[in-house]
């Protein structure tokens, strides 16, 4: 998957990279998608911003389910973390348990942006309490 490689790529060649936005890079094509992502991940210790739109994590298929809910079990290491943007992934209510359980995992999280994905008013109400927490956007929210 060339999402994967130029991922790896860019991390290993700039350790102190700040901020990344992958989109349009669908991770599920690849079977070693979560390993490669964990990898060059674990080895920046200075990343604040994560971008990953449009990268079918909340999708259906068997791949998509297991990278997501593995981000949450095992999360990469980005101790500067501030930032994270999960937008337009298709997303649903069935994703809120996951998007609590990575959120624990960076004590120094201050955003987190779900827009564009498909929470009920019901999801959107769930990922409100992170606000004492995190502060995040739901922008987008289809019903």
């Amino acid at each position: 998957n060339e999402g994967m490689c130029m991922l790896m790529s860019i991390m290993q060649f700039l350790p102190n990279l700040q901020s990344l936005k992958l989109s349009d890079k669908p991770m599920t094509k690849h079977e070693k998608a979560p390993e490669a992502f964990y990898s060059s991940m674990s080895q920046n210790k200075s990343l604040q911003t994560l971008k990953l739109i449009r990268c079918g994590l909340g999708g259906t298929t068997k791949e998509a389910r297991s990278i997501v809910w593995e981000m949450a079990r095992r999360p990469p290491t980005l101790p500067a973390l501030t930032k994270l943007v999960l937008s337009e992934n298709g997303f649903d209510d069935t994703h809120v348990p996951m998007i609590f359980e990575l959120c624990k995992h960076y004590p120094n999280l201050e955003s987190v942006d779900l827009g564009r994905n498909y929470f009920s008013s019901r999801g959107a109400a769930a990922l409100d309490r992170l606000k004492g927490a995190v502060r995040h956007r739901v922008r987008g929210s289809k019903e």
